[in-house]
């Protein structure tokens, strides 16, 4: 089991350095069966940005790399989910932090 916790923690650390090597996870293809979704502050202000897969019951989860901003711009977070419950209605990109995988950076 811990062995399985530390192969996981060291894929999402592989995708966190590939999302910030790119420059983002706007970058990188979407994987199949997901599209690129944003969250915004306003027009011009981007909240997060990550995947999500639509649900039958129309909701989203969210799944690998999410980046997280502060409205003036900067990078507030940066993290992985895995299958996080996210309504469609009122999107904001954010999940609870039990909905987390691996470990989450500022």
């Amino acid at each position: 089991m811990a062995r399985l916790r530390a192969l996981r923690a060291f894929g999402v650390l592989l995708a966190l350095a590939a999302a910030s090597a790119t420059g983002a996870a706007e970058d990188a293809p979407c994987p199949r069966g997901q599209e690129l979704r944003e969250a915004w502050y306003s027009p011009t202000q981007v909240r997060a940005r990550g995947y999500v897969e639509l649900e039958p019951d129309a909701n989203y989860r969210l799944w690998g790399v999410w980046q997280f901003f502060y409205p003036e711009g900067q990078k507030k977070e940066e993290g992985a989910y895995r299958g996080a419950f996210q309504p469609r209605e009122g999107f904001t990109g954010d999940a609870p932090a039990d909905q987390r995988d691996g470990r989450w950076v500022s």
